[in-house]
């Protein structure tokens, strides 16, 4: 499988978890009252409705993937910036000892190409997540 058709999956896979939750986070059985006023909220939003999508992915992602990575997303309101960051899953999280950085990366929500930006990370991530998984799985392996 080549990694086009790997984030290809990925993506379908996010999306289905994303669809099956939504009604357990309340989305579907909100009264009308309740989502005129959640489109009143997001009509004034001068960012593409694709772009909340990326992020909720990218989000899905870090929460989906903990056991083999450390996904960290940042969002600062008053820059409109998001930041995204990944360390290795044993990291230890201790002043005295240096972390590896596998992810580094800080996007500006109001450039044009910030889309384009959100599916690198994505891709990236997806990339990070694939490979700790597999590396996970051969320890597996080898300690069985």
């Amino acid at each position: 499988m080549n990694t086009f058709e790997t984030l290809t999956e990925a993506r379908n896979l996010i999306d289905q978890v994303i669809n099956r939750n939504v009604g357990s986070i309340g989305h579907v059985d909100l009264p009308a009252e309740a989502l005129a006023s959640k489109q009143k909220l997001l009509r004034g939003l001068n960012t593409d409705r694709e772009v909340f999508d990326i992020v909720n992915a990218i989000n899905a992602l870090a929460m989906a993937n903990t056991d083999v990575i450390h996904v960290f997303v940042n969002f600062s309101g008053h820059v409109n910036r998001l930041q995204v960051y990944a360390n290795p899953a044993d990291t230890k999280y201790q002043a005295s000892i240096p972390k590896q950085t596998l992810l580094a990366e800080d996007i500006r929500l109001n450039q044009e190409n910030t889309f384009e930006q959100l599916l690198f990370v994505e891709g990236q991530l997806t990339e990070l997540i694939i490979e700790a998984r597999e590396e996970a799985e051969a320890k597996a392996e080898v300690t069985a």
